[in-house]
């Protein structure tokens, strides 16, 4: 079966469980002709391949002007943030999780791209340690963490915007995609769904 006909979510990949055993694994995927490789483990989200909603995002992405500094939110082990930073040697590009050790492998899996000059990650309960303002934002939001949750992480978006940045964002129709647009226009003077792929909406909202 491909990635798009599978989706598995751990329950609690947006907390940290010390209680977790590590158990590393590495995988490999493509996108736009490249291969990546990378290193996760138990505890975070889609350790075992790619999820389809980022690789969904990935593949609309990898063609657009990102301008020069990109935030990757809820970043994983890294996978959204790191390729697009490979696909575009401008970037300037910091990766956030809740999750600790989501981004102790996010660091791991920068090291190995050899994007450290020009790519970071750190620990982030959302926007709670991001100063910074961007071209663009980045993220496969974490459903699970409710409603509430992600449509705060779209309103601070906003705030964390350069003139003209643009936040990207992917969602599945059964987890509330229209819903999510519709909020998003409350937000945003412009959202527009730029991609829609095996039940995947990929949506672009800016002033």
């Amino acid at each position: 079966m491909g990635f798009l006909g599978r989706c598995v979510f751990l329950a609690h990949y947006f907390e940290n469980d010390e209680r977790l055993t590590s158990k590393p694994r590495v995988l490999t995927f493509e996108i736009a002709g490249h291969a990546y490789t990378f290193h996760t483990d138990v505890g975070v989200f889609s350790s075992r391949y790619i999820d389809a909603g980022s690789q969904i995002l990935l593949e609309t992405l990898v063609s657009l002007p990102l301008g020069k500094r990109l935030l990757d939110l809820g970043c994983g082990y890294g996978p959204i943030g790191i390729v697009l930073a490979t696909q575009n040697n401008q970037l300037q590009a910091i990766l956030v999780d809740i999750n600790e050790r989501a981004v102790a492998l996010a660091e791991n899996n920068i090291k190995v791209a050899k994007l450290t000059s020009r790519v970071g990650a750190r620990v982030s309960d959302g926007f709670a340690s991001v100063t910074e303002k961007f071209d663009t934002i980045v993220t496969n939001p974490p459903i699970r963490t409710g409603k509430a949750t992600i449509y705060r992480l779209f309103q601070e978006a906003k705030e964390h915007l350069n003139l003209g940045g643009r936040l990207y964002l992917v969602i599945r129709k059964a987890q509330g995609a229209d819903s999510t647009a519709s909020y998003l226009k409350t937000i945003y003077n412009h959202v527009t769904r730029i991609k829609r792929d095996h039940g995947y909406h990929v949506y672009e909202a800016y002033d």
